[in-house]
């Protein structure tokens, strides 16, 4: 039985354009973000990773050799990974000007 969690991606079908064997990318290693003002879960840990979030973003941005995609691996929420810091970390991540893949 294959393992499901192994696969190839087109990269054209995530809006990637072609790079040949020579590309970059920039890794987002478990973030852990979110939206800290949650009433039921003021989280000022969060608040730090955002802002780390943040800054990594307009590197990413700012690099000299433009990466092919961005990569983000390992927790994108911290806490229970709700809807709502799931949308707050995509609005961040809609600031990078390359493809993202979760």
């Amino acid at each position: 039985m294959p393992y499901h969690e192994v696969g190839e991606i087109d990269p054209a079908s995530v809006n990637i354009a072609p790079q040949g064997d020579n590309f970059a990318f920039f890794a987002f290693a478990d973030p852990q973000g979110g939206l800290p003002t949650d009433e039921k879960y003021l989280n000022t840990r969060m608040k730090v990773h955002n802002a780390f979030i943040e800054e990594s973003i307009d590197l990413a941005n700012k690099l000299c050799l433009k990466p092919a995609f961005n990569i983000v691996s390992g927790d994108i929420c911290d806490e229970q990974g709700e809807e709502k810091d799931l949308l707050n970390m995509n609005r961040f991540f809609k600031r990078l000007e390359q493809p993202v893949l979760y």
